[in-house]
């Protein structure tokens, strides 16, 4: 299973996770201090994320997606999570590879 979130600063990062269900309301840096990710067999952000990418305004969706795509060589599953509008907006991809 892959990741994707949205963090063009890392607060957005901690509450995608809560937002997503990852953890609780407050309970997210718990969970990143805790393994989060290694546990559940679930990688995130594994290119720096859009901070990595010095965060690509206008581009983020297409830059996240082509991260999910170039991952799913080897995995099943991925979810991909952006945020745009001053936050005002969210959208979620759950990508499958059929090829898997």
């Amino acid at each position: 299973r892959y990741l994707k979130l949205h963090n063009w600063f890392t607060m957005s990062g901690i509450l995608a996770l809560e937002a997503l269900g990852f953890a609780g309301k407050g309970e997210s840096i718990d969970l990143i201090n805790t393994g989060f990710g290694v546990k559940q067999g679930l990688r995130y952000n594994t290119t720096g994320g859009l901070i990595g990418y010095g965060h690509p305004v206008g581009a983020t969706g297409v830059r996240q997606m082509v991260d999910v795509s170039a991952d799913l060589k080897f995995k099943e599953h991925g979810l991909m999570m952006n945020m745009g509008g001053d936050d005002v907006t969210s959208v979620g991809f759950i990508i499958k590879n059929v090829t898997v």
